[in-house]
């Protein structure tokens, strides 16, 4: 089968396939972490995300295969300042190879902009190959801002 891929806006009837999505990216790379998990708050942050954020999807005859996502917030340094914030980002094994990672990322941050952002920060999860990350977020523009950690209390 031929892949056809499409990367649009997302809309509300995504909901459940960007659910299922983000199921993915949950086992793979954030439940080693600690973080609970329920369909309920991410339906709804889904929803608010597709409503109020940043939320694009890649389709392949019309089933998901990737999605990056985030909201607009102003920066805690100077209020008129409007930060993207890539909150989540995933794409099916089989489509990692090629340029499907810079296409989202660039649409990404053409939607950033039409809504005003001045800048745009991304994450790499501490088990995701950060290397690689490194590489590829460096190689498009971006400078390493900050490293987080996290531990159940």
């Amino acid at each position: 089968m031929t892949q056809t891929l499409t990367i649009r806006k997302a809309n509300i009837i995504d909901t459940k396939d960007i659910l299922e999505l983000i199921s993915e990216f949950y086992e793979e790379g954030l439940k080693e972490c600690g973080l609970k998990f329920t369909d309920y708050s991410l339906n709804k942050t889904a929803e608010h995300f597709i409503n109020n954020g940043i939320v694009i999807v890649v389709e392949d005859n019309d089933n998901l295969v990737g999605i990056i996502g985030g909201i607009i917030v102003p920066s805690i340094f100077d209020e008129t300042e409007k930060i993207a914030q890539e909150m989540m980002w995933f794409i099916k094994k089989d489509y990692r190879k090629g340029e499907l990672a810079k296409d989202l990322l660039n649409r990404f941050e053409q939607e950033a902009r039409n809504l005003g952002a001045n800048h745009i920060a991304v994450a790499a999860m501490g088990n995701m190959r950060n290397e690689v990350l490194d590489r590829f977020y460096r190689h498009n523009g971006y400078t390493l801002m900050e490293t987080q950690y996290i531990r159940k209390s």
